[in-house]
């Protein structure tokens, strides 16, 4: 059985979450969740206060687009509440803070010496494809610190 998705009840939880996370004494102001998410149309101030206007208790109905755009912003645990009442579960992005292009490079580099090493005989053994499991699940962070953070290009 699907949860409740009329407008009202959307509506209700986007104004709670955005309650929780955002205003004074919140994770983000206002003004910083505005300036974050503005897509450089209008006027920031304008913005701000249709921000502002999904929390009201007659507010819009926030169209997918700015949702996107005020979640990705967000902590992790704002579109959480958001996936959580959809029935999903959603984990943090992974990432290693000192990684480097060179280092990311070189653990790709690894990972594909090994993966032409344990392909050598033809065969993918349950062992070597265990191993090569582990080795892809250790990249992720390597490659989301250079992919999402931007990290320094050394």
């Amino acid at each position: 059985m699907t949860p409740e998705f009329s407008n009202e009840a959307v509506k209700a939880l986007v104004r709670d979450v955005l309650r929780h996370f955002v205003g004074h004494g919140r994770t983000v102001s206002w003004s910083a969740l505005a300036d974050s998410t503005w897509n450089g149309e209008g006027h920031v101030d304008t913005w701000e206060r249709r921000l502002r206007s999904y929390v009201e208790p007659d507010g819009p109905m926030m169209p997918l687009d700015t949702a996107m755009r005020i979640f990705s912003a967000l902590p992790p645990a704002a579109f959480q509440r958001i996936a959580r009442r959809m029935g999903f579960v959603t984990a943090p992005l992974r990432v290693e803070l000192d990684t480097t292009v060179r280092h990311a490079v070189a653990a790709c580099a690894r990972f594909a010496a090994n993966g032409a090493e344990a392909l050598a005989d033809g065969h993918l053994s349950h062992v070597s494809l265990n191993r090569l499991s582990n080795d892809a699940f250790e990249l992720g962070p390597i490659i989301n610190s250079i992919a999402g953070s931007g990290s320094a290009l050394r």
